[in-house]
């Protein structure tokens, strides 16, 4: 059965260049109950800044209350065409301190994030109305580990988009970015079960990868 979260309130506001708002949602087929709340604006015309949090919980399982932030800031130098350089804080409740491969086979909701505390840093630097130059870089603070990607982008027509990129995991032995399978797994409803020895040590996420896509706007 599809989820329809209903928006039980939302109230929304400015004050001078800060927007506010908060949201209260109800998911009933799942009985999710949620409350949020958004700040986003400009610091004295300088550094834009923004914050979200969210607190959310299973009606019928009261444990399940997990708590969701992120805080930011960007700003866009004047060198070129505009270096814009943006920095995040993420905390992800639903994540786990550790284990992390175990958490992924135990199935149940999925999420990009499987850590708790992430830190994200953002550079793009514009060359002119076609060139751009992008590095990304997401951290899980309690690892440490981390991925960082790199990609060129061409916008050689006002329909056609060219990205030309690659990625790298880096950081400490099991960490969420250095996974190695192991050599038995535990699965829920089969107990512990081994791993065929071709897969074992292996990197569950590559050391590096490149990429080359096109995308067609119409």
């Amino acid at each position: 059965e599809p989820s329809h979260p209903i928006a039980l309130a939302r109230y929304d506001v400015t004050v001078t260049t800060t927007d506010l708002a908060g949201l209260v949602s109800w998911d009933e087929p799942t009985n999710d109950f949620s409350v949020g709340f958004e700040v986003k604006g400009d610091i004295e015309d300088g550094p834009g800044m923004w914050a979200e949090t969210t607190g959310a919980v299973n009606l019928d399982d009261a444990e399940s209350y997990h708590f969701e932030a992120e805080v930011g800031l960007d700003y866009t130098f004047d060198v070129l065409d505009g270096l814009y350089v943006a920095t995040e804080y993420i905390h992800h409740g639903k994540g786990r301190a550790g284990d992390y491969l175990q958490s992924a086979i135990g199935g149940g909701r999925r999420s990009v994030l499987l850590g708790q505390e992430y830190f994200l840093v953002l550079l793009r630097q514009t060359f002119d109305g076609e060139w751009s130059l992008q590095l990304l870089n997401l951290l899980n603070c309690r690892d440490p580990s981390g991925t960082a990607s790199l990609q060129l982008t061409w916008l050689p027509t006002g329909y056609l988009e060219l990205v030309l990129g690659g990625n790298a995991t880096y950081g400490a032995d099991g960490g969420e970015y250095t996974l190695v399978i192991p050599n038995t797994v535990a699965v829920p409803g089969l107990g512990t079960i081994p791993v065929p020895e071709q897969y074992q040590g292996l990197r569950v996420t590559p050391v590096a990868s490149l990429f080359l896509w096109a995308r067609f706007y119409y």
